[in-house]
């Protein structure tokens, strides 16, 4: 049997009304040779009785006890056969030549460390949003100043969009376990300060926002992992280029204003105080603005929400 050239990991938990939209996502992908690995996670509604009919040669599913989507993941991996893995969330779903254009990226690095297409979203109205790029259209390659353009550009990367270098991820300890906000975000950037980001422009997923059992609908009173990682501790700097310290830490303050102001939406104004104290330290101007944003109705902050949204999308 040929080896296959990209391996898909799907983690699943309880996606009844979304698993079988993902799995058909990958199946009819115009790149073939891929294995499909479904990492139930210990699902308890009837998301696996809908999969197990399912006979596609090049779908195996595999059942943990729940431990989360970065443990489900990460198992994924380890069992991979291909030397590149790609993942998709059970409620999102790849564009058809999302893992031609992966395939394409591998070819023009095989060593880089991540591989990676634009997002699309379908909002809670149901209504198809696609944020405006701040990287050159058509773009097809290395980006070498990937962080940075992160920060300015959420749409550049997603874990339902992207490819990783099998040995860059065990290099860089995988998914981060037992944190449940921020996961994608530390791994990402720990890639990124490891090796090469590829990009191709393509808009390689489509996410969905109003699907069932999102980590938003949780309630999670948890700072998100990536921002107490990369701003609360100084070890990962040890392998990191200055000018990624400056890039990464820059990230991270960024994403923590939004992660307040996420936290107001989701009723958790203590969890942007939190946000607050990790930011004092390094930007006084950005604590600031999180204070201002932790004592503002949520309703205020929904409206300067929807008109951003309005003002960088594509469309």
């Amino acid at each position: 049997m040929t080896t296959p050239a990209v391996s898909v990991v799907i983690p699943l938990f309880n996606k009844e009304n979304s698993i079988i939209r993902a799995i058909d996502s990958v199946l009819v992908q115009s790149f073939e040779n891929f294995e499909l690995i479904i990492v139930d996670d210990g699902s308890t509604d009837g998301s696996v009785a809908k999969i197990q009919h399912l006979a596609d040669p090049r779908l195996k599913l595999v059942s943990q006890t729940n431990q989360g989507a970065a443990a489900a993941r990460n198992y994924g991996v380890r069992i991979a056969t291909a030397d590149y893995v790609a993942f998709l969330d059970a409620d999102d779903c790849y564009q058809p030549d999302f893992l031609q254009k992966i395939v394409d990226l591998i070819a023009l690095n095989p060593n880089a460390a991540l591989f990676c297409c634009r997002i699309q979203f379908i909002d809670e109205n149901n209504q198809l949003f696609k944020p405006g790029g701040a990287a050159k259209n058509h773009l097809k390659g290395e980006l070498t100043n990937f962080v940075a353009l992160f920060t300015k550009d959420r749409a550049l990367i997603h874990p339902s969009a992207m490819a990783v270098n099998k040995v860059a991820f065990v290099k860089v300890g995988g998914f981060p376990q037992a944190k449940h906000v921020g996961e994608d975000l530390q791994l990402i950037l720990s890639l990124a300060i490891y090796g090469p980001v590829m990009h191709d422009n393509y808009c390689g997923a489509t996410i969905f926002r109003n699907a069932e059992n999102r980590t938003k609908d949780r309630k999670l009173q948890e700072i998100s992992c990536h921002i107490s990682h990369f701003l609360g501790s100084s070890h990962w700097q040890q392998t990191a280029s200055a000018q990624n310290v400056i890039a990464v830490q820059r990230f991270c303050r960024n994403s923590a204003v939004l992660h307040a102001a996420g936290a107001v939406l989701n009723g958790q104004r203590s969890l942007a105080w939190s946000y607050l104290r990790i930011v004092r330290r390094f930007s006084l101007a950005q604590a600031a603005i999180i204070a201002i944003i932790a004592c503002c109705p949520a309703a205020l902050l929904q409206w300067v929400k929807n008109k951003r949204n309005a003002v960088n999308s594509d469309e």
